[in-house]
């Protein structure tokens, strides 16, 4: 059996809240908890990894956030067990994530967003099952998006993923991606990506940094298959802006888990 591990990228700098401490650990609404209850955003991640069966969730670490292995060594023994990868600050989100190659080659993995909170927390468990079920290279999660103006929007044909478009703007899309799980050819594709191309974005882009999403259309583009697993009733927050935290913050209105 592969072993299973979980992947998030923390190198970020989150400039845009305006606190001293990670974004990472910005408390919001315990939608499973009792009311009132706030828990750091990062905590609604994993425990969504440890309830879909991931034992070991490895955190992409930018040196000097210490304050993230300080809390989160509160969670005891709540599983995942929780391994570290330093690095310096990184160019990209891809390039962060490489730096874990090291540590998840030859395994499956379920990569989250650590300042994304979602509802169902199922999609976790249930993206793992669909690439078991299909076999595909990659499966990501699939959420409404209202705002393709701040997310990347997905195209999709029945089951499968066939592109992607950058913060289009207005667009006849209806869903992003919030989770994806995949395996050893992904993991793979991803370091020759980044070795090939410098890790810049592809020409003709008018981006400053590289984009998950940009890779994943070059895999697709390389003959990898991505399939798609689907919430027409999910919701998420992205608390990257001060409005939007302040939204998870308060609930929101969401049904509690």
């Amino acid at each position: 059996m592969r072993c299973l591990v979980g992947l998030i990228p923390a190198a970020g700098v989150g400039s845009r809240l305006g606190s001293q401490s990670s974004k990472e650990l910005a408390p919001i609404a315990d939608l499973g908890g009792e009311s009132g209850q706030r828990r750091p955003v990062l905590s609604s991640l994993l425990d969504a990894m440890g309830a879909a069966g991931i034992e070991t969730a490895y955190v992409v670490l930018r040196r000097g956030k210490w304050d993230i292995p300080d809390q989160l060594a509160k969670r005891g023994d709540t599983p995942p067990r929780i391994g570290y990868v330093v690095t310096n600050r990184t160019k990209s989100i891809p390039e962060t994530l490489d730096r874990a190659r090291p540590f998840v080659r030859g395994c499956d993995v379920l990569l989250g967003f650590p300042d994304v909170v979602f509802h169902p927390t199922t999609a976790a468990c249930e993206v793992l099952a669909a690439r078991r079920r299909t076999g595909a290279d990659v499966v990501l999660a699939l959420f409404p998006s209202e705002r393709p103006d701040q997310t990347d929007m997905v195209e999709v044909r029945g089951e499968w993923v066939t592109g992607f478009r950058v913060k289009p703007g207005r667009c006849e899309l209806e869903y992003t991606w919030l989770l994806g799980a995949w395996g050893e050819s992904f993991t793979e594709f991803l370091g020759s990506y980044l070795d090939r191309t410098e890790g810049v974005p592809p020409p003709g882009s008018s981006l400053a940094e590289l984009q998950m999403s940009q890779v994943l259309e070059a895999a697709l583009g390389g003959g990898l298959t991505i399939g798609a697993c689907t919430f027409p009733e999910g919701r998420f927050i992205d608390i990257g802006t001060p409005e939007d935290l302040a939204r998870a913050q308060e609930g929101d209105g969401w049904p509690r888990a």
